[in-house]
């Protein structure tokens, strides 16, 4: 196990940066692994102050039995902190790696989540709370944002990279960014902010040179489980969204009465195409992040009884419909692209 510690004020000179203290250390149980860092630090850790909880890849990819007890069982953990998944290194090379700009790197993730969703809009932060949840919770898997460790200038720094999937407590593949991004589109709850970056209408996305980019400022997926008689018929999801023309990378006036409409088709389509790579790979791996086999259990209890034991296998092979009803509403300070005279 691997803390990360503030520097007491005290010990700072003049203008020095603050710098993180790392502790490691081992033990029989979670519990006595934390208390096990006391060995060797001679502060007492305020763990309900920790914000950030990393747990390791290897970990992961075992059944996190013993580690969702440890999480929800110990009074002295936040149920409110941000859950990520560390990939492709140890978690002392984690803790020893940079983010820019904060002086606290675990910590800082939590800003690097939160940050990203309203100006990227790729991954959905998930609580401690929320995990739990969706490890207990009878038609719902965990989905948990991945960190990983790139070179840049030389030093390590720590980076946003992936989704976990899970099924029955293990990790069993990842979303990539395009499939992230749809998973966060079909999320139940409004999300906010974002941007989506494709071809203009009429040109080929294998041309990769003309592109057009829309700001997402709203969206809400609504979700139905259809049924007939005992049996699932597909899964409706329709999704109303709306936002704002942004940027373009040529010069050409594209925005007119006639390519409005055009554009927000496109951007239907495109939305839905990041929607169904993420329900395709979910299927893949029979694990129902999306939590319909949960929205069933909800609508009808009688047939989830019949079907939940079956329930990834006709998880994968569930029909889906997917609508997106997109408009946009500003293009911000120009109305027209700048037309310059050779």
């Amino acid at each position: 196990m691997g803390v990360q510690l503030a520097e007491p004020s005290s010990s700072q000179s003049g203008t020095q940066p603050r710098k993180p203290l790392n502790a490691f250390s081992t033990g029989a149980t979670y519990s006595d692994a934390a208390r096990r860092v006391m060995l060797n630090t001679p502060r007492l850790p305020i763990w309900p102050h920790a914000s950030v909880m990393l747990i390791g890849g290897e970990v992961a990819h075992g059944d996190l039995a013993l580690v969702a007890d440890f999480l929800a069982r110990n009074r002295n953990i936040r149920k409110t902190s941000l859950l990520f998944i560390g990939q492709g290194a140890s978690a002392k090379e984690f803790l020893e790696a940079e983010l820019p700009i904060e002086p606290y790197p675990i910590a800082g993730l939590r800003k690097l989540i939160n940050i990203q969703e309203k100006q990227v809009g790729v991954y959905k932060p998930i609580t401690v709370d929320e995990f739990l949840k969706s490890l207990a919770e009878p038609g719902i898997q965990p989905a948990v944002p991945q960190v990983v460790i790139q070179e840049a200038d030389g030093k390590q720094v720590l980076a946003l990279q992936g989704t976990s999937i899970f099924k029955e407590r293990r990790q069993v593949g990842t979303f990539d960014e395009i499939e992230s991004q749809g998973y966060r589109f079909l999320s139940a709850e409004m999300i906010t902010g974002g941007l989506l970056s494709f071809p203009p209408p009429g040109e080929s996305s294998s041309d990769g040179r003309k592109y057009i980019t829309v700001e997402l400022t709203r969206s809400l997926a609504k979700t139905k489980v259809e049924t007939e008689g005992n049996k699932v018929k597909k899964v409706v999801i329709e999704v109303d969204a709306e936002g704002n023309f942004y940027d373009q990378n040529f010069a050409e006036q594209i925005l007119n009465l006639e390519n409005i409409a055009r554009i927000e088709q496109a951007t239907n389509n495109e939305m839905q195409g990041r929607m169904t790579a993420a329900i395709i790979k979910a299927q893949g791996l029979e694990s129902d992040v999306f939590g319909w086999g949960l929205m069933l259990h909800q609508q009808d209890p009688q047939l989830w009884r019949q079907v939940e034991h079956d329930w990834p296998r006709l998880f994968s092979g569930l029909e889906t419909e997917v609508k997106v009803n997109f408009a946009i509403r500003r293009s911000y300070l120009l109305d027209h692209s700048f037309e310059f005279i050779e």
